[in-house]
């Protein structure tokens, strides 16, 4: 009950003497705590590892471990703080066409009609977007007054 008290009565007790961590250590610390967790599931849940692990699934695991996790997260942060939050914001709608046309380019995965119709509205968006105010500029100004 003393140490409580004690604590309840000193202002600054309960701080941490540590400074607010990075973003980059951050993600680390949350990773060195969601891996055990994963592997406790696995273990509880499944506990049988694969016979055999093919070597398209092996590089699978190796790319998704050290490209789309450490490099990935690297230029993200590298580019949160270089690039301002409104393109920064933009990332996230070119990711999933990044990654349908690297899934049809890489893996063959078939891509129909709409799927790819659907790819053509979001990049055009994003070029409305970007080069939106280039249009105003090349139109001719009797055009643009009508």
């Amino acid at each position: 009950m003393r140490i409580g008290g004690a604590a309840i009565a000193e202002p600054g007790a309960h701080q941490t003497p540590c400074r607010p961590l990075a973003q980059p250590q951050r993600h680390c610390g949350a990773l060195a705590i969601a891996t055990p967790l994963f592997f406790l599931t696995w273990l509880v849940f499944d506990h049988h590892a694969p016979a055999q692990l093919p070597a398209r699934a092996l590089a699978s695991i190796i790319y998704l471990g050290v490209i789309g996790s450490v490099l990935g997260f690297t230029l993200f942060f590298y580019v949160l703080k270089h690039v301002s939050a409104h393109g920064s914001a933009l990332i996230t709608l070119i990711t999933p066409v990044l990654a349908l046309l690297l899934g049809a380019a890489i893996n063959h995965e078939h891509v129909g009609p709409r799927i790819w119709a659907g790819t053509a509205l979001v990049l055009g968006g994003l070029a409305l977007h970007l080069w939106g105010g280039m249009l105003g500029r090349l139109l001719p100004a009797r055009t643009r007054a009508d």
